[in-house]
């Protein structure tokens, strides 16, 4: 799929619904993709797991925090595992990859475990 001045691409709140490819409405902007993350809080506070603008990405601060809790609490290591691969899968709809990603931020609660 080529992702051209005429098109806009997003996902809905839902984590189960489709990409869909819209008309872009005219203006300055090259096209912008959101994808959604699937979050409660999404829609109330404004934010999508990444969004595209032309060649530029940004994905938002990622976790394993899932409706039945935490996957992987108390393990970074797996932790960041889990992490990665949603910000992999998010990365591949908008057409990237991890060989894409230029600059990353991890952060840490406790010191103590960023060496389990």
């Amino acid at each position: 799929m080529q992702w051209g001045d005429q098109y806009l691409g997003y996902m809905s709140g839902n984590a189960e619904a489709e990409f869909r490819i819209e008309p872009k409405s005219t203006g300055v902007s090259p096209a912008r993709i959101n994808v959604s993350s699937g979050g409660p809080l999404e829609a109330a506070i404004g934010y999508s797991r990444a969004v595209r603008l032309g060649d530029h990405i940004a994905v938002a601060g990622t976790t394993t925090l899932r409706p039945q809790g935490i996957d992987h609490p108390g393990d970074c290591y797996l932790q960041t595992r889990a992490v990665l691969e949603i910000v992999e899968d998010t990365l591949q709809q908008v057409g990237a990859t991890l060989s894409d990603v230029v600059r990353t931020r991890a952060f840490i609660t406790d010191i103590s475990v960023a060496d389990a």
